[in-house]
């Protein structure tokens, strides 16, 4: 599960990469919605933000959470710690245009280590 995530990270790594400006215009759209238009952009925001989910974790084996650990709720914990992660990384890596700077190995590197640490409290 996490190594899908990771990799599903590299491929948006390299897409931010071939389209910075659509990604910014993402990033901005999620983090800092006006809020004349949130009550219109929320919906397909969220829309668009479960769409990636759900093709992440789709086909996903899950035999290794420990029994009393509930999928959804472990879904819901890594999405929201990832999430959190990503949008910290993005509000402190940003160059004089407001572009991110992506440093992937030092992403991946984090990410491996926040795995690790899940991966503790929810596997066998």
């Amino acid at each position: 599960m996490f190594e899908r995530i990771i990799k599903w990270n590299l491929v948006k790594f390299n897409l931010m990469e071939k389209y910075p400006y659509i990604f910014k215009l993402l990033t901005d759209a999620f983090l800092n919605t006006p809020k004349e238009l949130s009550k219109e952009l929320t919906p397909i925001l969220m829309e668009y933000q479960r769409f990636g989910y759900d093709a992440m974790f789709k086909n996903i084996d899950f035999s290794k959470l420990k029994e009393d650990v509930d999928v959804q709720n472990a879904i819901k914990i890594i999405s929201w710690v990832f999430e959190s992660y990503g949008n910290s990384y993005i509000k402190t890596h940003k160059n004089e245009k407001g572009e991110i700077v992506l440093e992937k190995e030092k992403i991946i590197e984090e990410m491996k280590v926040i795995s690790t640490i899940l991966k503790y409290g929810m596997y066998r």
